[in-house]
């Protein structure tokens, strides 16, 4: 709580798509901006899903994705093993799959042409 207090949140409202670039536009020079989101692209429709695949793409940013199995395009067309169950999401940097998760954080999975020690969110 104390850390919480001493550095608060701010919280951006707004549609992701349009406010996105700007937001890592304000990042200091030098920063690795790492763009996080778990169980949030499944509420866009697929066209704004590969607006915001592209935007990401295109950012200087480490992209670390956790969402449905099919939800992120390019994760979907990365992904090279079969899921352990229907309800695993999968958790991809940059759009590479390196884990199944359950939703929650109930339980993570490395993928076997993944390795944890070598997951680095460093600019690559």
């Amino acid at each position: 709580m104390e850390v919480a207090r001493a550095q608060p949140v701010e919280i951006v409202r707004g549609d992701l798509n349009e406010q996105v670039e700007a937001l890592v536009a304000r990042a200091p020079a030098g920063a690795t901006v790492v763009v996080f989101h778990t169980a949030v692209l499944a509420y866009l429709d697929e066209e704004a899903t590969r607006r915001f695949s592209a935007t990401i793409a295109r950012l200087p940013v480490r992209w670390l994705s956790n969402e449905g199995q099919k939800v992120v395009p390019a994760v979907t067309e990365n992904l090279r093993t079969d899921p352990t169950t229907s309800t695993d999401f999968v958790l991809a940097l940059d759009s590479e799959p390196i884990a199944f998760t359950q939703p929650h954080g109930r339980a993570l999975h490395w993928l076997a042409h993944s390795s944890r020690r070598t997951v680095s969110l460093a600019p690559s």
